[in-house]
């Protein structure tokens, strides 16, 4: 029997916990979403000039054969024009505030975008980036899975840059100028959206009863204001989903 979307959120929560705290707001909670780095994608002079992501309050979505539903754990993300980055705030269902931190965002081509979490690692200073190709639109965002850890690494090759060798799974970037790995992030997004998905399982869907436990869907995130208030909660929600995914589709194309 398929997990509630409650069971599903307290795992995504969890794992999201053990990942890094900030980690909550920004997509679901695995390694499959997201390039690690030793180095930016995103510098000063890269950062978009206005936010792809329209202020509010982000929550993940959790999928599962009953249906949908948002996490508790959100983030509201609020763009400062001063500096062109984006503050997320966490808090959780019961309205208590949990960390703060800064995302960078820049545009790549054919609608998508890099997110960029900075964390400063303690002691020696050093920083640590989390890497996610998405499509946002008014409703909110979607992280794009990235292909397999042979077709990444194979990417990283022809840009020229360092990956850390991992045994088949998806090792840390290690060097490389950011202009590069933004190259990284769009053609590893690109080649999921490219790669044929198993037989009758629908890839961009949140969630596929037909898929096995080695396929990653994309991960959705929807913005709360923008949630339909004449519809009940999971009618809105799946409402926001629906044209989330109409934006990832017109990307998917735009690739081909």
């Amino acid at each position: 029997m398929s997990p509630s979307p409650t069971a599903a959120r307290e795992r995504a929560a969890g794992r999201a916990r053990h990942a890094g705290g900030l980690l909550i707001a920004l997509a679901a909670l695995g390694g499959c979403w997201w390039h690690d780095s030793d180095v930016p994608a995103i510098e000063e002079a890269d950062r978009a000039r206005r936010s792809p992501l329209r202020d509010g309050v982000y929550c993940n979505v959790a999928a599962d054969a009953e249906g949908m539903a948002l996490d508790h754990d959100c983030a509201r993300l609020t763009w400062d024009r001063g500096v062109r980055r984006i503050r997320m705030t966490e808090f959780d269902g019961e309205g208590e505030v949990g960390e703060s931190g800064w995302l960078d965002v820049a545009r790549l081509p054919d609608g998508l975008s890099v997110l960029q979490y900075d964390e400063a690692q303690e002691g020696d200073g050093s920083h640590s980036y989390s890497l996610f190709a998405i499509v946002a639109r008014r409703e909110g965002y979607v992280a794009i899975p990235l292909p397999t850890a042979g077709v990444r690494d194979a990417i990283a090759a022809e840009e020229g840059v360092e990956v850390e060798p991992s045994g088949g799974g998806y090792g840390r970037i290690l060097a490389g100028a950011p202009g590069n790995v933004r190259r990284v992030v769009e053609r590893s997004a690109a080649a999921w959206l490219a790669a044929e998905p198993p037989p009758d399982v629908d890839k961009l869907a949140p969630f596929d009863p037909d898929a096995d436990d080695e396929h990653v869907p994309p991960h959705y995130v929807v913005r709360v204001e923008a949630l339909d208030e004449d519809l009940e909660e999971t009618a809105a929600i799946a409402k926001a989903v629906a044209r989330l995914r109409e934006e990832l589709e017109r990307t998917a194309k735009r690739l081909e």
